[in-house]
């Protein structure tokens, strides 16, 4: 009998080494699953890192390539309220040159009429620069809005169709009209 107890001894030991061996194999397999688990998750996340980098860049672009940004625009723009400014400083100049006694040695009307034509042109200057100036903002900002809308509409149609889908799964009756019933 002894000899019987020790064979099955044996082979319930040979059993449980075996089922630890598969035991050990299934972990490994499971720690290395859940290990590229990770890494996948990982890769996805770095996926939309890249993405995001790249919409943001490709809308920066977008912007510095708006018209009113370009260099010669600029330049025009600066070079317009530098003359107006030099303009309204020989006004200045003028006005006060000729409030001074003794300088008056011009024909007082026709120095009035050259300061009036002189003002009026100032100001269609600054008129013109300001016009100029208030249509690259309203352009700038309509390209932001146009912007903004774009990027907001999708994820409201992603919560609407959210909505709904968990509606249908609650049967199909809207949220309200549940907590109507439940009153």
């Amino acid at each position: 009998m002894k000899n019987n107890r020790k064979e099955v001894a044996l082979s319930h030991l040979r059993s449980r080494k075996q089922l630890e061996d598969l035991l050990s194999k299934r972990l490994g397999a499971l720690e290395n699953l859940q290990s590229t688990l990770w890494n996948v998750e990982r890769a996805a996340g770095d996926v939309e890192i890249m993405k995001s980098y790249e919409s943001s860049t490709a809308t920066l672009k977008s912007i510095l390539s708006h018209p009113s940004l370009q260099r010669e625009k600029i330049d025009e723009t600066m070079d317009a309220m530098a003359s107006a400014s030099q303009d309204a400083q020989e006004i200045d100049e003028t006005i006060r040159l000729a409030a001074e006694p003794g300088n008056q040695i011009f024909d007082e009307q026709e120095l009035e009429e050259e300061l009036r034509a002189l003002v009026a042109e100032t100001e269609e200057e600054r008129r013109h620069a300001a016009d100029t100036l208030r249509i690259e903002m309203l352009h700038r900002e309509q390209d932001a809005i146009s912007e903004v809308s774009r990027d907001q509409v999708k994820p409201h149609q992603e919560v609407q169709q959210a909505t709904k889908d968990h509606e249908m799964r609650l049967g199909g009756v809207p949220a309200h009209r549940r907590e109507a019933s439940v009153i």
